[in-house]
């Protein structure tokens, strides 16, 4: 364990700002630089291989000479040539990534007090800082090694559910997922969250349908109020449609189409460009100048169409028959109304690699069981508040509003 006085002074600084008054430190540590920087060898890996990529893609669209200006077709493929520099500087980025965290880990402190876990990471000029309470570690990872260092990592929001909807952020989270990494004696960090877990206490539930005051029964006093595993974003990928008094659908948002169309797009026009318009043809003579470029393109049109497809899953209330549908084909669920008990809405704080840490709503259907089952996730608190109402009304039911 760490003294205070061993950690930098504007994370001394924010510590001492954020605890509560009476509030002790019961351990604190940093990331052994040198373990830290190994998380990074899946990026280095992935850096290596973006990296050579863009080299063959930069040069092929060139024909690996200098292109004549004059030319308009030259002229062309030196803009498609341009394409590649930020591809080329990401795979540069990730090639660096193990000094980045060699040189971060000094930068970060861990901490646990007698309420609660702390992250603080000074790496970008401003603190920043991360609380946990005891639900977010209730299921921890250790990993430890022979010498007693190791990892120990918060389940609950365990990457890539909880990321920032952007593919450079979950991979990020590969190596900046909540948790202590790379710490001496770890089994000790974990001994200390153990007393957090023991006096764990739930908050009282409050019914958004009634007034909004509290609403605990049998039920909400057995409920389980963490979040499920579902994905998350830092903005509202669904809006509730309600296209006729009977029935009420969520559509994916014009953003969350535009997103999809943008890589259906490029791999459309890259296909393109690679096959007739750059060659003559759609079969590949050359499987590294024409065919990985066509194999990339084509990769990206699916990812698109596919990510498309799966947001567009039908997510309805159908009031004619008085059933909740999610999903299609064999993993399609069907839901009487009559099966429910009640709708539950759940706060959940999502860890963002490279930017502010962000809150989601989870909105879920309580069983009359007990079980749970997902309906869509919100990141605006109004519109969740306002949907679930609306949805309540409509089958029925309460929602239960977790205000912890």
């Amino acid at each position: 364990m760490k003294a205070i006085q061993q950690i930098p002074k504007k994370i001394r600084q924010a510590l001492k700002a954020e605890l509560k008054q009476g509030e002790k430190i019961k351990w604190l540590g940093s990331p052994i630089p040198a373990g830290y920087a190994l998380r990074a060898v899946p990026l280095t890996i992935l850096g290596i291989i973006i990296t050579v990529f863009f080299i063959f893609w930069m040069g092929n669209a060139v024909d690996f000479k200098v292109p004549d200006l004059s030319d308009a077709f030259a002229l062309f493929s030196l803009i498609f040539l341009l394409f590649g520099i930020p591809g080329l500087f990401l795979g540069i980025a990730l090639l660096g990534s193990p000094i980045w965290l060699f040189t971060k880990a000094d930068l970060i402190a861990y901490v646990i007090t007698d309420q609660w876990a702390i992250i603080l990471d000074g790496t970008l000029g401003e603190v920043r800082i991360r609380s946990f309470y005891p639900h977010h570690f209730e299921k921890n990872t250790l990993k430890a090694k022979g010498d007693g260092s190791g990892d120990l990592i918060f389940a609950e929001e365990t990457p890539p559910a909880q990321s920032s909807g952007n593919v450079f952020s979950a991979l990020q989270a590969i190596v900046q997922g909540p948790g202590f990494y790379a710490i001496a004696n770890v089994r000790d960090a974990r001994r200390r969250l153990d007393p957090l877990l023991k006096k764990k206490k739930k908050g009282p539930a409050q019914c958004l349908d009634e007034g909004d005051g509290e609403c605990n029964d049998a039920v909400t006093d057995t409920m389980n109020w963490k979040p499920l595993n579902t994905s998350s974003s830092n903005f509202d990928p669904y809006k509730l449609s309600i296209p006729t008094k009977r029935l009420l659908t969520y559509k994916t948002t014009l953003g969350v189409k535009a997103f999809c169309g943008l890589f259906m797009a490029v791999g459309i026009g890259c296909l393109s460009y690679v096959g007739p318009r750059q060659h003559g043809r759609w079969i590949p003579e050359s499987f590294v100048e024409e065919g990985l470029a066509q194999l990339v393109s084509l990769l990206f049109l699916l990812a698109g169409a596919s990510l498309l497809y799966f947001l567009s899953s039908p997510r309805l209330f159908d009031g004619k028959n008085n059933i909740f549908r999610k999903g299609r084909g064999k993993r399609q669920k069907i839901i009487s109304f009559s099966e429910i008990y009640a709708l539950q809405l759940i706060p959940h704080s999502v860890s963002n690699s490279d930017g502010p840490d962000y809150t989601n709503y989870q909105l879920n259907i309580i069983l009359n069981n007990g079980q749970r089952e997902n309906v869509v996730n919100y990141h605006n608190q109004k519109n969740a508040q306002s949907d679930a109402k609306t949805i309540a009304e409509f089958i029925g039911k309460k929602v239960f509003f977790s205000p912890d």
